[in-house]
């Protein structure tokens, strides 16, 4: 089973990319970084690998909640202070 993933991981498959570099290459997909043959073939492997895809379902989540909890503006003060503080005494 374990000697299977690790071969699956390095395994090219008919999609022209291997699961290691598609799981590589998996954020900047998802913020449009990738040239259009090169987003195409990460996006086929997604699509056809069943190992590989919960990875991009669980980046996608990730990266939705962020947004939604950057976008919220509700951020402490006490947070704002250490954060300014810190920023602080790393300029001096």
């Amino acid at each position: 089973m374990i000697i299977d993933a690790i071969r699956r991981l390095f395994t090219r498959r008919p999609d022209g990319i291997t699961c290691e570099e598609a799981l590589r290459l998996v954020n900047e997909f998802l913020d449009g970084e990738l040239d259009p043959a090169e987003a195409a073939a990460v996006e086929e492997h997604f699509r056809v690998c069943q190992a590989c895809y919960p990875h991009l379902k669980l980046e996608e989540r990730f990266k939705n909640r962020l947004k939604d909890a950057a976008g919220s503006g509700c951020c402490p003060d006490e947070v704002k202070e250490s954060i300014r503080a810190a920023l602080e005494s790393v300029a001096d």
